[in-house]
């Protein structure tokens, strides 16, 4: 897969979902760029009535029949029509990348919990130190089980370190 990593040389793909509208973040490393992962995510964190927007790589096609969803065709340089866009969820990984090449050779065993750094500074960004010090240390108990509830939801595989 051109663009795409592969877990085994070493590059794995890593799934980003990006709210709009609230800006958080799920980022996480995956074994393979398939249907299956994206079934996965999407379940997990996404609320069944929220519009998914994606490119168009074959395995969001799994989203029919369970989300609302569009897609940009970026083989045919198409990027943005109306709404439909990836925009949202392609800059939050801009940023992501050479976050994560600050740390110089994250090795993929232990990606996820790089990821699940930035998942964090990128969700508390706009708390201060206290409420992000108090939100690591104490449970939350009114936890909803789709973090991005109600907004439109960008979703894209990408590699963290360019080819």
């Amino acid at each position: 897969m051109r663009g795409r990593g592969t877990y085994e040389r070493d590059k794995p793909p890593i799934i980003t979902l990006v709210s709009r509208e609230s800006k958080q973040v799920i980022i996480a490393p995956s074994a393979h760029a398939g249907s299956e992962e994206v079934v996965k995510r999407a379940v997990k964190n996404v609320e069944p009535e929220t519009t998914i927007y994606h490119d168009d790589h074959r395995s969001y096609n799994v989203l029919s029949g369970l989300f609302r969803h569009d897609s940009v065709n970026h083989s045919q340089h198409e990027y943005a029509r109306g709404d439909v866009h990836i925009n949202t969820v392609e800059a939050e990984f801009s940023v992501f990348r050479p976050w994560i090449a600050t740390y110089r050779g994250a090795s993929k065993e232990k990606l996820y919990l790089y990821c699940s750094q930035y998942q964090f500074l990128g969700n508390t960004r706009r708390m201060d130190r206290v409420n992000r010090a108090s939100s690591m240390l104490l449970p939350r108990a009114n936890e909803h089980v789709h973090p991005l509830a109600g907004d439109p939801v960008s979703i894209v595989f990408n590699v963290p370190i360019p080819s």
